[in-house]
């Protein structure tokens, strides 16, 4: 019996299946066409990407309504459902195997369409779609929402007896509950605090209470006793909905019990006196971007969604960071005490992507603030801060922009323009400066192909020599795995353009350290020898005397140097090079001083941030950490103070 009613649902969902395939293999027919049709040319690995997000935003959620609508609605306009009702099967038996195979339908759908986006992605070369691509929150919210329409489909087809309009009235419910969950994330600051994990479950549990009021109906076989009964079951049904928001508030304090325990710090920023550490944290559950923050050896978790790195103002006494409104991605400034107290929205991000912004960096007056993406610029006006100034319209196809940081007397926002693609190699890096006031932009000098900033270079007081470190020829990569260029470090100024040449044999990227008055330099040296071995030292240079100390010569590769803001203590992590260059297996920090004795800190931690009293956060990997340790510069010994 159980074998003829599957055979029986199947037939009568196979023409949604069939409706889907078609869609399947005509979407990208379409999207072609038009692409065609207007700019005369296909880019087949932007088609294969628009395809992925069609299926998610079309084809999947059209599959689940039309499944789910159709499970007991069609048996009642039909005809055929009291019928069933007289056989000899459990009445929640014949619902089971009627929401089984409607959920088997949408399950193969996806799958399928799925494996055929990846098909045409891998053929093309193209990229994957949001909800393909596995590393943000995106594909957990889809499939809560997909779960959300089909629970409600299912619902309505319990008690409307026409398909249809009960596809109709999931989407409305399903729409108007997914409103509901963004409108409590953006604002009520209680629900800020928490995982956004905690809100798709609660989701979830609203739609499973759907389906559960939906067997209780079916069970009672109630729902085919005329139009009042019916109507009085959606509004029970509809009770009971919004009664279950109940069983869901424990919820919302239960943010604790999914701390990242796991988790991996994105970015860590000192606060000018060193005693705070704000870290962009990715969680294991959403894997959105939250605010903790370290204070000693207390961390708590503040306010709001991280769209990029914070910043503070040079007085501490605030922190901006690109916000984003949670689900909904729409990006804006904001700005909070350093305790997560008076989070206040400055004005809105428009025209940058969802965590789209790079770079923020607060003038040295604190009136101003300038965030950036990879090709535009915006300049914000604490004073006015609904008026961001936005620049990047005047820039060269496939350039792309940098913030080096503000002048000293704050009138001149500096930022680097440099190229991507097939011509890095062929167009020399620009340092331009922006006038706030005017927005006259002017061009300081050309520096060499294949120049960037250094990573461990944090102006703060203003900008007057930029460290630039630039790719200048490759090596032998037979003789010298890991390190596929070799390195000059330069000193540009910033008014007049003029380069200093520090040394042609620079280590990889991030082994530049400054202090903020500018006079002392740390940078690493790798410098070929015979048979392809390097020389690498760590040097400290009195940039007013010129005068110049080797301070170690380390074993292994450099992942980067940091010198304390008195210029008097250098640390350097020394790694053991895993299969690539982005992968080290073992960082160890030695804490380098003039004349003095080099100690070390235990291995496996690496330089984040210099604290305050002597003291430096470490991570325990050099490039996705996931705990934090407060260490002595003056013993070598740490503490782990998070999580």
């Amino acid at each position: 019996m159980l074998k003829a009613l599957a055979w029986k649902e199947w037939r009568e969902q196979r023409p949604v299946v069939l409706v889907a395939f078609l869609l399947m293999l005509l979407l990208p027919l379409l999207v072609a066409l038009g692409k065609s049709m207007t700019s005369g040319r296909v880019d087949f690995g932007a088609l294969a990407f628009d395809c992925t997000l069609l299926y998610g935003a079309l084809l999947w959620p059209l599959t689940a309504l039309l499944a789910g609508s159709g499970t007991i609605s069609g048996d009642a306009q039909g005809g055929t459902l009291p019928f069933l009702f007289t056989r000899p099967v459990r009445r929640t038996t014949v619902w089971t195997v009627k929401v089984a195979t409607a959920l088997a339908v949408v399950l193969m759908v996806a799958v399928v369409s799925g494996l055929f986006a990846r098909l045409m992605v891998a053929l093309t070369g193209g990229g994957a779609g949001w909800f393909l691509a596995g590393s943000d929150v995106s594909f957990p919210l889809l499939s809560v929402a997909l779960f959300m329409l089909f629970a409600s489909a299912v619902f309505f087809s319990t008690v409307i007896d026409k398909p249809l309009l009960g596809a109709a009235a999931a989407l409305a419910l399903s729409s108007g509950v997914l409103a509901l969950v963004v409108t409590l994330q953006g604002r009520l600051k209680i629900l800020l605090g928490q995982e956004a994990g905690w809100l798709l479950v609660e989701v979830v549990l609203l739609a499973v209470l759907l389906l559960v009021v939906s067997l209780f109906l079916f069970a009672r076989g109630e729902m085919v006793g005329g139009s009042g009964r019916r109507l009085g079951h959606i509004l029970m049904g509809l009770a009971v909905l919004l009664a279950s928001g109940l069983v869901a508030l424990p919820l919302v304090r239960a943010f604790p019990s999914l701390a990242p325990g796991e988790a991996r710090i994105a970015a860590a920023v000192p606060s000018p006196d060193g005693r705070q550490l704000l870290m962009a944290v990715n969680g294991p559950v959403s894997h959105v971007r939250r605010i903790w923050s370290l204070t000693g050896h207390d961390f708590a978790r503040l306010t709001g969604i991280m769209g990029g790195p914070p910043a503070f103002t040079p007085d501490g006494q605030w922190v901006m960071y690109p916000g984003v409104e949670p689900l909904s991605g729409r990006m804006s400034l904001r700005k909070m005490r350093p305790d997560g107290s008076e989070d206040i929205l400055l004005t809105k991000l428009s025209r940058f992507a969802p965590f789209g912004v790079s770079e923020l960096k607060v003038s040295p007056d604190g009136r101003l603030v300038a965030a950036a993406d990879m090709t535009q610029l915006a300049v914000i006006k604490l004073d006015q801060p609904a008026e961001p100034a936005w620049y990047g319209r005047d820039l060269r196809p496939r350039d792309y922009i940098r913030i080096v940081g503000w002048t000293p007397d704050s009138r001149e926002l500096l930022f680097l323009v440099k190229q991507w693609g097939a011509d890095v190699a062929a167009t020399p890096v620009l340092l331009r400066a922006l006038h706030v006031d005017s927005g006259v932009r002017r061009t300081i000098g050309e520096v060499a192909p294949r120049a960037d900033l250094s990573p461990g270079w944090d102006p703060r007081s203003g900008v007057g020599r930029v460290p630039l470190t630039i790719a200048t020829s490759a090596w032998d990569r037979d003789k010298l795995t890991h390190k596929p260029y070799r390195f000059a470090l330069i000193l540009m100024d910033a008014m007049s353009g003029q380069q200093e040449t520090i040394t042609e044999d620079a280590c990889w990227w991030g082994n530049v350290s400054m202090t903020s008055d500018e006079r002392w330099l740390a940078y690493a040296v790798c410098a070929p020898e015979r048979e392809g071995a390097l020389i690498r030292e760590v040097h400290l240079r009195d940039l007013e005397t010129g005068e110049d100390r080797i301070l170690a010569i380390m074993d292994h590769w450099l992942g980067g140097v940091l010198l304390s803001p008195d210029g008097t203590t250098v640390l350097a992590a020394s790694c053991e090079a895993g299969p690539a260059i982005e992968s080290p297996r073992t960082c160890t920090t030695s804490i380098l001083t003039p004349g003095g004795p080099d100690l070390a800190f235990p291995e496996g931690w690496s330089p984040l941030a210099w604290g305050a009293d002597h003291q430096v956060y470490l991570g325990d990997d050099l490039n996705t950490p996931r705990r934090v340790a407060l260490g002595s510069v003056t013993s070598g010994k740490l503490d782990v103070i998070f999580p």
